[in-house]
């Protein structure tokens, strides 16, 4: 790291020298490294302290399980046991496995309507190939799907952002969708019941779920599943951070650290989820449904590994012998749940994730990421992009462009990482980017804001 990028990191945590000079401290026979450096100080603080927030938080409430989801919840499980276990905690910390994906396919056995709300959804090259496989259809099904729908449109042609929106019209009405629907999701809601009530999710006693958070779609399936499983229990959810609330879903039951879908706007913008995805996850695939064998139900991947395994493997033991090493100073678990830390985090992650050094862009920019729920496409973090693909998305571009029926606008997983790799006007492009997301996200938060005071007026 260049030294005067470890000099901000430095004073950022200036408000704590105890906690620097242990996060700082070089470990003998370790090897040094940015991606240990950047662990210690920034990954695994992170982590930590939300955890600590999440014992805390279902303490509080009388939980006394935690279910870990896969796979953002991979190094959090393995760090909240340390915590539980040096703060004596009466909660068992487990590792759930599952995915979008997984839980999506035997929710549309029983609700096969809102699939349409997770084939119509936005994100990076949306194209009607990727639509119908989204809900579980293979590469070669959904092409053929694609072309009974639209035989004009080219199955990987990116979607104009207003022909996506009017596709739900469309998809609604188109009979072999749900035909081939039916037969795709047979047996999938007995065999997750299965795997569901093998693993404790079916019975009285109340547990709490743990993820990085964003949107909140999984335990809004999750929820949906279990009272069609017959179980007494909603479940409740701690998140890293959440932009939004899935519509009907009970907001006594989502709980979030960082952010909320109605609060925390600064936090929103110099932040990157995409990054905190990539490196906080999990070094095995993705859980694409599951499946009965000799010892019990349990979680069929779609790749053996994650496509950054050996970095995430190498991370997870930095993280982990960080957080040891913060339990060694005797913080407690009131100390560790504070407010403070979330202030420090902020500062990290507007450095980290908006304005990289060159080997912090080299180092992350490089991972493999997918922003679709089956990943099957991959990209670099920092996708490389060229000066007018940049400026497509700048605020009154990207306005013009999103009203016109025809345009596309290409995007990246961390457009910050993708404009410090151009390296032309990169602060004008940066300025560009913070103006939007301060306009869009603005625009969601007012919106949270009212339905939160709709469901106040309803109690």
């Amino acid at each position: 790291m260049r030294r005067d990028k470890h000099t901000v990191y430095q004073k950022i945590w200036s408000e704590t020298p105890e906690i620097w000079s242990v996060l700082a401290a070089s470990k003998e026979g370790e090897k040094e490294s940015l991606l240990r450096t950047q662990c210690r100080i920034i990954w695994g603080p992170a982590l930590f302290f939300f955890v600590s927030w999440v014992l805390r938080q279902a303490a509080a409430s009388g939980k006394r399980r935690i279910y870990f989801l896969a796979r953002d919840g991979y190094m959090m499980q393995r760090i909240a046991s340390l915590m539980a276990q040096s703060w004596k905690l009466p909660v068992e910390c487990r590792y759930l496995k599952g995915s979008r994906y997984a839980l999506r396919i035997p929710q549309y056995a029983v609700n096969p309507d809102v699939c349409l709300d997770h084939m119509c959804r936005g994100g990076i090259e949306v194209t009607l190939r990727k639509v119908f496989m989204r809900v579980g259809f293979t590469e070669g099904e959904a092409g053929e799907l694609g072309r009974l729908l639209d035989p004009g449109c080219p199955a990987d042609q990116p979607l104009a952002y207003a022909r996506l929106q009017r596709l739900r019209s469309e998809l609604k009405g188109f009979a072999p969708l749900w035909e081939a629907l039916r037969r795709k999701t047979e047996g999938a809601f007995d065999l997750a019941r299965g795997y569901l009530a093998q693993e404790g999710l079916l019975g009285e006693e109340p547990y709490a779920l743990v993820d990085s958070g964003w949107t909140g779609s999984i335990q809004a399936s999750l929820a949906e599943l279990l009272r069609h499983m017959g179980c007494p229990n909603r479940p409740e959810g701690y998140y890293f951070g959440l932009f939004e609330q899935p519509a009907g879903e009970a907001a006594g039951s989502f709980h979030s650290y960082y952010f909320s879908p109605s609060r925390g706007i600064r936090r929103k913008v110099y932040f990157n989820n995409n990054m905190f995805e990539a490196v906080c996850s999990s070094p095995e695939g993705m859980a694409v449904g599951y499946e009965k064998g000799t010892d019990g139900y349990r979680a069929v991947l779609g790749a053996p590994e994650s496509c950054n395994r050996a970095r995430i493997q190498e991370s997870s033991v930095y993280i982990s012998q960080t957080a040891e090493d913060l339990l060694g100073t005797g913080i407690t678990l009131e100390e560790a749940s504070g407010e403070k830390w979330k202030r420090i985090l902020f500062r990290l992650f507007r450095q980290v994730m908006v304005c990289p050094s060159p080997q912090e862009l080299a180092l992350y920019g490089s991972y493999l990421f997918s922003d679709d729920v089956n990943e099957l496409c991959v990209e670099p973090l920092a996708k490389e992009m060229t000066s007018r693909e940049i400026s497509q998305n700048h605020v009154l571009q990207k306005a013009v462009g999103m009203l016109r029926r025809d345009c596309y606008i290409p995007e990246s997983p961390w457009l910050f990482g993708s404009i410090e790799k151009r390296g032309e006007l990169r602060a004008w492009h940066r300025w560009n980017e913070i103006a939007y997301r301060y306009l869009m996200i603005a625009r969601k938060q007012l919106r949270a804001k009212r339905t939160e005071k709709h469901r106040t007026g309803e109690v």
